[in-house]
């Protein structure tokens, strides 16, 4: 039978070019919102689809951990200011740039 990779597993290998994006486009502000859009894909796409699962409260941290560890490789490579305590991200001049 032909398994095929989750939905979480495919959005994940692009996760960093989408969120420089979303944080150039201000559609995203922080570590929650981002949690919060992603979940809401996520289920979004499960539903048009028919898939099994749905929201799932236990997946909220592994989004977190994953949203943070992009978000800091984002940080590293000079495109984003990541305030770890708060969250909060802010755009530079390479992250616009970089999004085009």
């Amino acid at each position: 039978m032909n398994q095929q990779p989750t939905i979480e597993s495919q959005f994940v290998s692009k996760l960093a070019d989408n969120l420089n994006a979303e944080i150039v486009l201000g559609t995203v502000r922080n570590r929650d919102e981002t949690i919060c859009a992603r979940d809401q894909v996520l289920w979004a796409v499960r539903c048009r689809w028919r898939l099994p699962g749905g929201r799932c409260n236990g997946l909220v941290q592994k989004h977190a951990d994953i949203i943070h560890s992009v978000a800091a490789l984002l940080e590293k490579c000079h495109l984003v200011k990541y305030e770890r305590a708060s969250g909060q991200f802010q755009s530079t001049e390479l992250d616009r740039i970089a999004s085009h």
